[in-house]
């Protein structure tokens, strides 16, 4: 394994992601140079069209012939720019296809390369390698995606750990990024949402800012109704839902919000039996939310669950 490790890392270090780069980069001047080109052939049509007509307008012989003269020179003029143009956009398509399938190799390279090698290493070189591959594709790429919420993944266990300011900031503009890129429908807008929201909340636990948290809480429903009964993901959507409602709560007071996260969270935890590797996390944040309600009402019966949840968590 430790010769396949370091073969990979050496395949790696020399990848050219910067030549693709550059590929990317002439790919968009050409496509700007093939959008100049078109507006220029569209130019001398017109320029025909109004020459054609003043042409039929002149009662003079003489300025007729003129104009037909001139007619046909641009008119052969805007024939060969229109030839030149068919020729420029094919060599332009076919170049497209090339980036796109060099976009796809860089990434199944970096999936096999993560899986044998990154995960043993630091968050630093992972981010340093996502950044790499996410420059590669173009701003609107579908497989784009993937790679901003895989950045900020890393990005927000590092700041999980260390509580670093710009890596909470990167992680909300990389999720803005992403999201803006998951319209309706799209089967990468739950994970999106998700990741966005999770970021949010802690830019709220930081700040206290109320729009933040409500934002929040926006985004976690929209990710529970994209999780339907059955779906694998409802009872991690149910228990991030659930935690927002409780911080909703702290701030308001509102025992309808409480209520609200008290049946999220014991809905999380029916899907979650004796077992489950979430099972622990459900008791204790359902423990959490039945101590807030203790504190509201007195209840010994709602202690009393909270501490047999306390225990068996």
């Amino acid at each position: 394994m430790s010769l396949v490790t370091e073969v990979l890392s050496q395949l790696v270090s020399r990848f050219p992601a910067y030549y693709l780069v550059v590929l990317r980069h002439l790919f968009e001047r050409l496509s700007g140079m093939e959008a100049e080109v078109s507006s220029n052939v569209s130019r001398k049509r017109e320029a025909s069209l109004s020459q054609i007509e003043r042409g039929e307008a002149t009662t003079s012989d003489d300025a007729a012939g003129q104009a037909s003269q001139s007619i046909t020179q641009v008119s052969g003029t805007s024939g060969v720019c229109g030839s030149l143009f068919k020729c420029w956009t094919a060599c332009i398509n076919f170049l497209r296809v090339i980036i796109g399938l060099l976009c796809y190799l860089c990434y199944i390279f970096y999936w096999v390369y993560r899986d044998i090698v990154v995960r043993s290493q630091d968050d630093e070189t992972r981010i340093w390698l996502l950044t790499r591959i996410s420059d590669i594709f173009p701003a609107n790429h579908t497989l784009r995606i993937y790679v901003l919420d895989e950045i900020s993944e890393v990005l927000r266990s590092r700041y999980d750990r260390y509580g670093s300011t710009q890596d909470l900031e990167e992680m909300i503009r990389l999720g803005t990024e992403a999201l803006s890129l998951c319209p309706p429908g799209h089967r990468s807008r739950g994970i999106s949402l998700n990741n966005l929201a999770l970021a949010l909340r802690r830019q709220y636990d930081r700040s206290g800012s109320k729009h933040l948290l409500e934002d929040a809480l926006q985004m976690f429903r929209e990710v529970l109704e994209l999780c339907p009964p059955g779906h694998p993901d409802r009872a991690s959507s149910l228990n991030n839902l659930a935690r927002t409602l409780s911080r909703q709560y702290d701030q308001s007071g509102s025992m309808h919000v409480l209520e609200e996260a008290l049946q999220m969270h014991r809905e999380a935890l029916e899907l979650c039996p004796p077992g489950h590797p979430s099972r622990a996390i459900s008791l204790i944040n359902f423990a959490n939310a039945l101590s807030k309600q203790y504190d509201q009402s007195g209840s010994m019966h709602v202690l009393e669950e909270a501490l047999q949840m306390y225990r068996e968590a």
